[in-house]
């Protein structure tokens, strides 16, 4: 997988989907939000702007989550490109049941918890949805765009479904979730074959990448990394 964002290949007839996770919010790494209604920090705001200025103008169709940390993290990109932001069901997050909005602290001592994060291919949140569902929600959705784009969409949505894609492509188990690494404002870039394969073609962090050629470039910190990790 090609590591670093780069813009899709433009040359290419088959739908390109860049799907990007939303950017920080008040919740922070404290509390699992879940399908809260759990804003964007300054910080994610900022970084959500920057995003959208690093993302490629030429799409067919800007795609979010109902979740209104990945609508506000999709705003400033569909307003530079006038597009509208359709909000598809299909990219919510994972329903956690009974432990949205719950801190990891108090999650940490709950054996359901640790048995969850160890093998879930076989295990449920309480009240929630598996794993393999919501794979099987985010691999419909990007199958299905064969039938509706031609060009290029930028999706934004949650760290879970886009890791539960990339495991796909690379024939991991969902056991292996932790083997793949899904940052804030990351953009991973799917191609969707005409029968309906889902190729996985790269992923990157453009705001990171973009903080760090400032950095090189005059000596400092000029704009904080908060909320990229």
């Amino acid at each position: 997988m090609h590591r670093g964002f780069r813009a899709p290949d433009w040359e290419c007839e088959m739908p390109t989907c860049l799907l990007v996770r939303h950017a920080a919010t008040n919740d922070g790494t404290a509390r699992l939000s879940g399908r809260s209604s759990s804003s964007l920090s300054d910080a994610g705001r900022n970084h959500a702007v920057m995003l959208a200025r690093r993302i490629p103008r030429a799409v067919d169709a800007v795609h979010s989550s109902p979740r209104p940390r990945c609508l506000e993290t999709a705003s400033p990109y569909a307003s530079a490109v006038d597009r509208p932001i359709i909000v598809d069901e299909a990219l919510d997050e994972i329903d956690f049941g009974r432990w949205a909005g719950r801190r990891f602290s108090e999650l940490a001592e709950e054996p359901a918890w640790r048995l969850w994060n160890e093998q879930r291919s076989a295990t449920c949140p309480p009240g929630g949805e598996t794993m393999a569902d919501a794979q099987g929600r985010i691999l419909r959705y990007l199958a299905d765009l064969r039938h509706t784009i031609e060009g290029t969409i930028v999706t934004v949505t949650h760290a879970e479904l886009i890791r539960a894609a990339i495991l796909h492509c690379q024939s991991l188990p969902l056991d292996a979730w932790n083997s793949v690494d899904v940052p804030l404002c990351s953009v991973t870039t799917f191609v969707i074959t005409r029968g309906g394969g889902i190729v996985l073609q790269g992923q990157g962090c453009p705001v990171r990448e973009l903080l760090h050629d400032r950095i090189e470039s005059d000596g400092r910190r000029a704009v904080s990394e908060e909320g990229l990790r």
